[in-house]
């Protein structure tokens, strides 16, 4: 009897944080948003705008997150992009974790990794303002409605400090446009670097 009981209290404990809406099926809404200059309220044509779909796996004393699938857009003339809705199926013990997104646009501050599935998704409670992690003098905003406002690199040392937060290559075959912008941008921060900019 009491092994009985034990081994219910295990299972249960196992399985608990399935109870889940997202268990079993994953899905993301479709994601859009607007990406301008934070000084001249521009468009930016030509951003890169990479997600990240991220799930939890729970496990004995442990929850791990880790990277699911990636998609990507790139703003047209009115600095405007869409991502299509994602579902597919997710392993037991695993939930929907929140996506990341990346934006990322040669001669702007690097915006990302960044949480902005409420914004993104029409959801977005408030307007935020963020600053870059290298220089919180370097401030970009982001407005409920999805708008992101992204400010210009300066120095090369931002160009530098701006490129670290990029990191997409486990999917570089599912973005080609990121993975070419990025490998472009690659080559001008390696030449700043060699340089001691």
């Amino acid at each position: 009897m009491r092994t009985r009981l034990l081994m219910a209290v295990i299972v249960m404990i196992l399985t608990v944080n399935t109870c889940h809406a997202s268990w079993l099926i994953y899905h993301k809404p479709e994601f859009k948003g607007k990406i301008v200059d934070l000084e001249t309220h521009e468009p930016i044509e030509r951003a890169v705008v990479v997600v990240i779909y991220r799930i939890a796996t729970y496990g004995p004393g442990d929850t791990v997150i880790s990277d699911l699938h990636a998609q990507e857009a790139l703003t047209d003339k009115n600095g405007e992009f869409r991502i299509p809705p994602y579902t597919t199926f997710i392993e037991p013990l695993s939930t929907s974790d929140v996506a990341e997104f990346i934006i990322f646009k040669p001669g702007y501050i690097c915006n990302g990794p960044s949480l902005l599935e409420d914004e993104f998704s029409g959801d977005g409670k408030r307007d935020w303002v963020s600053s870059a992690k290298w220089d919180n003098k370097i401030k970009y905003r982001i407005l409920k409605s999805g708008i992101v406002m992204s400010p210009k690199i300066v120095t090369g040392r931002d160009r530098i400090e701006s490129f670290r937060n990029v990191s997409i290559s486990r999917f570089e075959k599912e973005l080609p446009l990121a993975s070419k912008i990025i490998r472009d941008e690659h080559t001008i921060v390696m030449n700043l670097t060699c340089i001691g900019e």
